[in-house]
């Protein structure tokens, strides 16, 4: 498809009833309106994800302060080594899927900055030839 075809089926451009300067306004309109658009999600999302991160933060805390209630009653011999060793195993299982949906958030939130301030570029760049 060639660029005029392009044009005519979105009714814009030279090939359309539209005039150019209209054609401008129109997608910088919309640019910025998807930017808006993408920003507002992202500070949805944004906000999302600092609850997860302290809901994460709170069972990592639990995790850490059982851990030590265990070598307690390990130490004080209230626990055979037996169980020590399956509630140490759990405690250490449930302490590396915390850590991975920590990561898991930092990941997503550092990607999608990313394609925040790419976007930002894109239509700075993009106003420069309208």
């Amino acid at each position: 498809m060639t660029s005029s075809s392009i044009r005519k089926h979105a009714g814009t451009g030279p090939a359309s009833d539209q005039p150019a300067a209209q054609v401008h306004q129109g997608a910088r309109t919309l640019g910025e309106r998807r930017l808006w658009d993408r920003a507002r999600e992202w500070e949805a999302r944004k906000g999302r994800i600092a609850k997860d991160s302290e809901v994460l933060s709170r069972r990592l805390a639990e995790q850490t302060t059982l851990n030590q209630k265990l070598i307690r009653a390990k130490l004080q011999g209230e626990i055979s080594a037996e169980d020590f060793q399956t509630f140490k195993a759990s405690i250490t299982a449930e302490t590396a899927r915390i850590n991975e949906q920590i990561t898991a958030l930092d990941a997503e939130r550092s990607t999608m900055q990313d394609l925040c301030q790419q976007a930002e570029v894109q239509t700075l760049d993009l106003a420069k030839y309208i």
